[in-house]
Formats: C-alpha cells, sequence, structure tokens
C-alpha cells in the first residue's frame, strides 16, 4: 500500500475540518447528530472561551453532548416513572460521566477559578497588592 492511510468516515466526521489549524477554529460540530445531542453540543461549546478549544477536544465534546443529551431522556422517563429503580441507576450513571468530562473543559466553578484564562494571573497579583495597600494603610 502507498502513501498514507486514509482515515475511517467516522474519524472524518469527528474529527471536523483537518485542513483548520487549532488557532484556527476549534472542533467542528459533526453534521448528521440527534437533535438533542446538537443542542447540547452548542450548549457546551457557548458555555467555554472560544480560545481553549482545539480539533482535539471533538471527540469529548461529542462525548458529552451525547450524555447530556442522553440524561434529558432519562429525565422524561423519571418524570413518568419516579419509582422506577433502573431508570435511577441510569441517570446517577450518567451524571457521573458528565460530572467527570466537564471537569476536563472547567465547566463547574471550582475548575473554572482554577484554570486561569488570559488575564487570570494578573488580575489576581492586582487584588492581593490592593489588599496590601489597605492593611497598610490601617496600622
Amino acid at each position: 500500500m502507498n502513501g498514507v492511510q486514509g482515515r475511517s468516515g467516522g474519524a472524518r466526521h469527528i474529527a471536523g475540518n483537518p485542513d483548520k489549524t487549532p488557532e484556527d477554529a476549534g472542533p467542528q460540530k459533526p453534521k448528521g447528530m440527534p437533535v438533542e445531542q446538537a443542542k447540547a453540543w452548542d450548549m457546551i461549546v457557548a458555555a467555554l472561551p472560544e480560545s481553549s478549544l482545539r480539533q482535539i477536544d471533538a471527540i469529548l465534546l461529542f462525548t458529552l453532548s451525547a450524555y447530556v443529551a442522553a440524561v434529558k431522556k432519562i429525565n422524561k422517563a423519571f418524570l413518568k416513572n419516579p419509582a422506577d429503580p433502573d431508570i435511577r441507576q441510569a441517570y446517577n450513571q450518567y451524571n457521573q460521566k458528565i460530572i467527570q468530562l466537564s471537569t476536563v473543559f472547567g465547566l463547574s466553578p471550582a475548575d473554572r477559578k482554577r484554570i486561569a484564562i488570559g488575564d487570570g494571573p494578573k488580575a489576581e497579583e492586582d487584588d492581593l497588592k490592593e489588599l496590601l495597600k489597605q492593611f497598610g494603610n490601617q496600622s
């Protein structure tokens, strides 16, 4: 076999446009996603700083959006039958998966505080200097 082996259709589908470099744009939403999963993708991407996304993130975003869409379906089933232990177990399992992947993208308040984007450290330095000035003025 000569040349580079091509990727499967699924790999091309998730990878988005391979011609764009990570600096050009983040991951492209795969075509043909179920409607609820596509809505979840849009919601997640809107919550993330654009500069933090790379093409490689498409796989995890795809998975996270699928989990969010699944939880929405499970919620509807739970409202119809709240006593069903299988529905409760599925809900808990998907929520755990969502929490695990959400931390990767810094979606919780604790994660956003931990991940400095842009001028984060400089702003903390300025706050510290202001605090020290106030402390010095009180003596």
